[in-house]
């Protein structure tokens, strides 16, 4: 099964993006980016859905993760894709969610 942070650098290496370019547009750091990639840092939802959008893709259709929590994400996000919510929109209610949280 592969981590999502092999997932993260094989899409990125796939677009021919370097990893300071994606960490600049995400707004971090370069060795930040490299610790997910390597599975050293785990990532949240906003972040993943950030890098999703910069690279096109949606990271739940590369994952085989089965826990609880992923799974409920990840009909979350299909939920909002059969009503149109677009990736922005989606960021939104995410980042609003994370906030409740604080």
């Amino acid at each position: 099964m592969k981590d999502i942070g092999q997932v993260i650098k094989e899409q990125r290496l796939k677009r021919d993006i370097p990893q300071n370019e994606l960490a600049d547009r995400l707004g971090v750091a370069p060795s930040f980016l490299s610790k997910i990639e390597n599975g050293q840092k785990t990532i949240s939802i906003t972040r993943l859905l950030e890098i999703g959008e910069i690279l096109g893709i949606n990271f739940f259709e590369h994952s085989d993760q089965d826990d609880d929590l992923y799974m409920k994400w990840k009909e979350v996000i299909r939920v909002f894709e059969e009503k149109g919510v677009t990736p922005d929109q989606m960021l939104n209610f995410i980042k609003a969610i994370e906030k409740l949280g604080k």
